[in-house]
């Protein structure tokens, strides 16, 4: 083991080290580092104090898995200058002492029946916001009979899960499983942010005025409470499979990020139907960094809506080439997008898990007693492929409207057949 220092949260991280039995559940609100606890105990209890075990983590697809998971878990490696060949291709990482950490989504969950020499399982964010975007309760009890490898003297095999409890209408299994306690085959760990010394000032006063704009939110992200979610924003969409090969335009959103993630969104549209694919959702990008990775993404010549607040990060792509406009702004620009983004039936693809997760939980402010506050106005938490996807669908929107003008002779020169509309490009 490195002499690097790493600095964990003590009370949750020796809870995990004595937690033995073979379901391990941590759970509780935003921002309480649950999955860097658990990420940091796979690291340094399991993978690098355990030789010849394998250790396999998940989430519902493989982006999502590769864009949290694998980069927190990579991270914590190369802090501690712990030796290990990575595989970027497979996702898989591999110790000298024998032991392997491989990184899946659940896409196909049969594949994984075959896998040999597997000790231990992570499932990331269990709880999702519907059965297109997390795991089912069928999917967990399937994947958790996989880890049967023989066990190492020192550990029993174990599945971990970490998640926030939201909206237990469509996890109530989960929700169930929390209210009944530890069982003969399960442990509980219930944390808040309150209970993470690593959080900052700046994060705290964020999540604390989150729960003072909104009930619901303070149920779930600053007391980490099972609540059930109202007053959602968008119920015109639907989750698909596949986007289309042919479609009548096209145009990409952006939301710039460093601390906050940065998500880039495509959206494909046909008629009043729209098809939205989240392909960036990252936090620590700088803006060369950015454009390093929107570049093989885009062709050059179409459009990319950005955030207008951010003129120099706008400037900086495109330096670098990028086809980047800054979208418009004005007094009641965010409910005009909302207008604008209702205008079309929306499908997001299956893969933008955290697309998917904003558009679910996308809504109104709430009062105590969960009563939309008027005037109505959107929580601004979770919200960055939101905003990518209203900068760029309002732009169509707006584009079409400006565009819209007529043409002809003065109104009382107009004859009746020949009256009419264009749109001038």
């Amino acid at each position: 083991m490195s002499t690097a220092t790493i600095k964990v949260n003590r009370k949750p991280y020796q809870w995990l080290i004595n937690a033995l039995k073979p379901r391990v559940f941590m759970w509780g609100s935003a921002s309480s580092s649950k999955s860097h606890t658990v990420a940091q105990f796979i690291c340094f209890e399991l993978f690098a104090k355990l030789d010849n075990i394998g250790i396999l983590v998940v989430r519902k697809t493989r982006p999502a898995v590769k864009d949290s998971c694998w980069d927190l878990i990579t991270g914590y490696l190369r802090k501690a200058e712990i030796p290990v060949k990575t595989n970027l291709s497979e996702l898989k990482i591999t110790g000298t002492n024998g032991s392997w950490i491989k990184f899946d989504g659940l896409d196909n969950i049969a594949k994984k029946k075959s896998m040999e020499g597997l000790n231990f399982i992570w499932v990331e964010e269990l709880a999702g916001l519907s059965a297109d975007t997390e795991i089912s309760r069928r999917e967990f009890d399937l994947l958790s009979t996989y880890a049967r490898s023989p066990e190492n003297p020192n550990r029993p095999n174990q599945v971990f899960a970490s998640f926030n409890p939201v909206d237990q209408l469509r996890n109530e299994w989960i929700e169930a499983i929390t209210i009944q306690g530890d069982t003969e085959d399960l442990q509980l760990y219930h944390i808040n942010y309150q209970a993470n010394p690593f959080l900052s000032p700046a994060n705290i006063r964020v999540i604390e005025t989150i729960a003072k704009t909104d009930s619901q939110y303070n149920k779930v992200y600053k007391l980490g409470q099972w609540a059930v979610l109202t007053g959602q924003i968008y119920d015109n969409w639907d989750v698909v499979k596949e986007m289309p090969d042919e479609y009548e335009q096209r145009v990409w959103g952006l939301d710039f990020g460093y601390v906050n993630p940065a998500a880039l969104v495509e959206i494909r549209i046909i008629g009043q139907e729209t098809w939205e694919q989240e392909h960036i959702y990252k936090t620590g990008l700088t803006n060369p960094q950015l454009a390093a990775m929107i570049e093989p993404i885009v062709p050059n010549h179409e459009r990319i809506i950005a955030d207008s607040a951010e003129p120099k990060s706008i400037q900086e792509l495109v330096n670098s080439g990028l086809n980047v406009f800054p979208c418009v702004k004005g007094p009641d620009s965010v409910s005009h997008g909302i207008n604008s983004v209702r205008q079309f039936k929306t499908h997001l693809l299956n893969t933008s898990t955290n697309f998917i997760k904003e558009k679910a939980g996308y809504k109104w402010a709430t009062d105590k007693d969960d009563k939309i506050k008027q005037p109505p106005k959107p929580v601004d938490y979770e919200n960055h492929t939101m905003d990518a996807e209203r900068y760029a669908i309002d732009s169509i929107v707006t584009k079409v409207k400006v565009e819209l003008v007529s043409v002809g002779p003065p109104d009382d020169e107009i004859d009746e057949d020949e009256a009419g509309w264009t749109v001038q490009e």
